[in-house]
């Protein structure tokens, strides 16, 4: 796997580290498939989904006082199928206590979160209706953890594949949902795909892709860090990533151009990640797998050069630090990551190292989920600190997960130079619970 499918495995605070992907090494009975029927002909599954976490933010850098939450989320739901034709839905209902970071809307929330048909053919499969959307590598359209209130679209997505070589995804999708995290949509925003994926060899996976988004100026005076301009941005991407000889590598550029505020919108961003498993050819203590990474993404130049990098439907702390520090725009940062398998196949441990600097010291400092944490257009210094994470992952089944967390950012030159001298911590715990039968999460 790919150093970003890896993270799907064995995240830091992930969502995914609850996907059946670790099934491998926890083989047991699901208790979902006992659920599922046939009755006239169809395949009926009912499933459940859910996540609980408790969080605390010790001197964060976007409110006044300490951050206390209790999150939860429960999703229940029918998938039934016909043949070649499928139903699938689901209702969710989500429930922030305490007080979320700023950039989570918190409160309540229930509401369809998945409502699609879907007819399916050897070498395709249209689907209309709500739905998840997840491409690539997940830094720019991802779904978002187990604990919060999900991110779905009401999207026609058709699907091609010509062997396990090849496929090719066209989406378009109305976004008249509640975004968790950002901005909230409105009814006349859109958002459209195009993906690629060429499998050549175990070494080499080459995806291209086109991603667009058509967003309506809207100004929120209560919450002004959701005020958002009128934007027209086209995403031009290249992925390539494989395995070889113990190594897992990818790297991913990406060029940006639009309109935005009635002004050119021009922007780019480029990740590099490189992973080495030392258990791959020999057994070794604690089956250790080290990795190395770099990231960039263009923050706005007072004289017009670029702009900030639009980071589309993210959720930034799967990839930039748990503390939501920054997220893939005005960013320069490097990385260092372990992760080892202390005691069994049920536990991983996760160390990171960030070290992050901004692109642009005049540019604005907002945090993974878009709110501001300082702007100074005198600003010139650009190193923001270091960033050290760790996280316990323990899975003993297939479908429950918990996770103990822990960062903290150390401010240097430019968040001190910017008012945030003090170190900020987060502590962090998730029960994720994942009841959907075998079939159904692999038809997914």
């Amino acid at each position: 796997s790919s150093p970003a499918e890896h993270q799907a495995k064995y995240p830091h605070a992930s969502d995914e580290s609850t996907d059946s992907d670790h099934d491998e090494d926890n083989v047991d009975a699901n208790p979902a498939d006992a659920l599922a029927f046939e009755l006239g002909g169809i395949r009926w599954a009912p499933f459940a989904k859910g996540g609980f976490s408790s969080l605390g933010i010790i001197n964060p850098y976007t409110r006044e006082d300490h951050i206390h939450a209790f999150l939860m989320r429960v999703l229940l739901g029918l998938d039934a199928s016909y043949g070649p034709l499928r139903l699938h839905s689901s209702f969710e209902y989500a429930q922030d206590f305490g007080q979320a970071p700023l950039g989570l809307h918190s409160g309540i929330e229930h509401r369809v979160y998945e409502l699609f048909l879907e007819l399916s053919a050897d070498f395709a499969w249209l689907r209309l209706g709500r739905q998840e959307l997840v491409y690539g590598s997940k830094r720019l359209i991802r779904a978002l953890p187990p604990f919060l209130a999900g991110r779905s679209f009401d999207a026609l997505r058709l699907h091609f594949m010509h062997g396990d070589t090849l496929e090719l995804d066209v989406m378009a999708a109305f976004i008249d949902l509640q975004d968790t995290v950002g901005t909230k949509p409105n009814r006349s925003d859109a958002l459209m795909a195009l993906y690629g994926t060429w499998r050549w060899r175990p070494e080499l996976v080459i995806e291209p892709y086109l991603l667009f988004r058509h967003d309506t100026a809207r100004h929120d005076v209560q919450r002004p860090e959701n005020t958002v301009e009128a934007r027209d941005i086209a995403n031009l991407g290249l992925r390539l990533h494989g395995s070889a000889y113990g190594f897992d590598y990818e790297s991913e550029v990406m060029l940006q151009l639009g309109r935005e505020d009635g002004e050119s919108h021009l922007a780019y961003a480029f990740v590099a990640d490189l992973w080495y498993h030392l258990d791959a050819h020999s057994k070794v203590l604690w089956e250790p797998r080290l990795g190395l990474g770099f990231a960039y993404a263009s923050g706005n130049n007072v004289f017009g050069g670029t702009d900030n990098f639009d980071t589309f439907y993210p959720f930034n702390p799967l990839v930039h630090g748990f503390l939501a520090i920054t997220g893939l725009s005005n960013l320069i940062e490097s990385h260092a990551r372990a992760q080892l398998t202390p005691w069994s196949k049920d536990f991983t441990f996760n160390l990171s190292l960030h070290l992050f600097a901004l692109a642009e010291p005049k540019a604005p400092w907002r945090n993974g989920f878009g709110a501001l944490i300082a702007h100074d257009p005198f600003n010139e210094e650009q190193l923001l600190g270091p960033e050290i994470d760790a996280s316990l992952i323990w899975k003993p089944t297939s479908y429950l997960t918990g996770i103990l967390v822990y960062g903290v950012f150390i401010p240097a030159t430019a968040a001190k130079a910017l008012g945030k001298r003090r170190a900020t911590h987060l502590i962090q715990s998730i029960l994720a619970i994942n009841l959907e039968p075998s079939l159904t999460a692999a038809h997914q």
